[in-house]
């Protein structure tokens, strides 16, 4: 599935499991990210210290499809690989950037209707980190 228009157009998704999903609107990408550890001493009176620790979030995606009543909802708690492929941005490059990774859809919702309006249906996937890691690969 593919957004239109804008600077996403050409965006796609894709799962593993869940095969056929509805038409993408939008999506939130995710924010990868880390915690600080605090190794402030007694000794120390002005600052905090801290340490980047070295586990690593892959988060979350939120993303928005156009729903369709016709297939199955996306499957909850199932591991499954998401693919997140790109548009090139580049005429000169042969395949756009690609975000992949294992994880898991930890909410699917359902759409508010309304006559006239097209019915948006908001899915949220977690990167688990454990089968395939988060990772990014540029357009080549």
């Amino acid at each position: 599935m593919a957004t239109t228009g804008g600077p996403g157009q050409g965006l796609t998704l894709s799962l593993s499991v869940d095969a056929t999903l509805s038409r993408l609107r939008s999506i939130q990408l995710p924010e990868w990210s880390t915690e600080p550890v605090d190794f402030t001493g007694l000794s120390d009176l002005e600052w905090f210290q801290y340490l980047a620790a070295s586990l690593k979030d892959g988060g979350i995606f939120n993303a928005e499809l156009y729903m369709n009543t016709e297939i199955v909802v996306p499957t909850v708690r199932v591991v499954q690989e998401a693919t997140i492929t790109f548009a090139k941005q580049t005429p000169a490059s042969a395949n756009g950037a690609v975000l992949t990774g294992s994880g898991f859809i930890v909410g699917v919702g359902f759409p508010f209707a309304s006559v006239g309006e097209p019915m948006i249906q908001p899915v949220t996937f977690k990167y688990d980190g454990i089968d395939t890691k988060p990772t990014f690969v540029p357009e080549s």
